[in-house]
């Protein structure tokens, strides 16, 4: 195989099976609680649950790090990509 470019999506890709992994996992443990749950992906955020009985949304946000990340603190650069996030939806 050859070297990694500037343009390769791997890392997006396997950031991606991430987050199907983890919305089939939420998923799964609420089924016995509420059957009628609807999941979806990349709408409001990674993650959106909506409950049907009463409504409520409950949005989550994922990060994967190919590499090892560094501590998130107020200088890390996803901490902030996801606040800016978190501020458009308002």
């Amino acid at each position: 195989m050859g070297e990694p470019t500037s343009h390769a999506a791997a890392g997006q890709a396997l950031g991606y099976v991430h987050q199907v992994q983890w919305a089939l996992v939420e998923l799964l443990e609420r089924a016995r609680a509420s059957p009628t749950a609807v999941l979806r992906l990349e709408t409001l955020d990674d993650i959106e649950i909506v409950e049907s009985q009463d409504g409520t949304v409950e949005l989550t946000q994922l990060k994967h790090q190919v590499t090892p990340a560094t501590d998130l603190t107020e200088t890390s650069v996803d901490l902030w990509r996801s606040l800016k996030g978190a501020a458009l939806l308002e």
